[in-house]
């Protein structure tokens, strides 16, 4: 896009009058209003409630209780 949104007009209106971005962008205070009134606590609450939980196939994964990892001697990976 090679515009000057602020000086070049991003179109033409129905009765001839050149439309700037700054007649079609929302202002700071319409965006704040929308957001409060459509973003809403309980979808992040319905959401994150149960993040902590994990992916049921990961949590039956079988793993090992040491606090330390059970490193094959023979692996190439550095450990």
């Amino acid at each position: 896009v090679n515009i000057d949104f602020e000086k070049e007009p991003i179109g033409i209106s129905k009765d001839g009058k050149e439309v700037y971005f700054r007649d079609v962008w929302p202002s700071t205070e319409e965006i704040a209003e929308v957001v409060k009134s459509s973003v809403l606590p309980d979808m992040f609450k319905s959401t994150y409630e149960s993040i902590t939980k994990g992916n049921p196939m990961w949590n039956e994964l079988s793993v090992s209780t040491s606090t330390l990892y059970p490193w094959d001697p023979t692996s190439t990976y550095i450990h």
